[in-house]
């Protein structure tokens, strides 16, 4: 993995959000994930990670379990951490961000 793991798992997240709702718009300047410079792969709105799931229109428990896929397949090394996640609407997404990092880090 050329990205640090926090930067790796922000833009995981960032793309999955971007995906699965209709509020969160991406500019990504790195598909291949050639760079940690984290300006690269940027979202709107601003202050995104500060959000919860539900301020983004993820405001049930099976749009939430679409987002979980989503990051499963994103991030397959920690589809067993994912599985047990205690998400919900009211998840801050610094939070789940915090988590990610945290699970793929002891997987590396």
């Amino acid at each position: 993995m050329a990205l640090a793991v926090g930067e790796f798992t922000r833009r995981a997240l960032l793309r999955t959000l971007a995906d699965h709702t209709e509020v969160v718009t991406l500019r990504d300047r790195d598909p291949n994930d050639d760079s940690n410079d984290p300006d690269l792969v940027e979202a709107d709105p601003a202050g995104l990670l500060n959000m919860r799931l539900a301020d983004l229109g993820v405001t049930n428990q099976a749009q939430v379990e679409l987002l979980r896929a989503e990051l499963k397949t994103r991030l397959p090394l920690i589809d067993g951490e994912l599985t047990m996640a205690r998400l919900s609407p009211g998840t801050k997404l610094v939070k789940l961000q915090d988590f990610l990092t945290a699970a793929l880090d002891m997987k590396l």
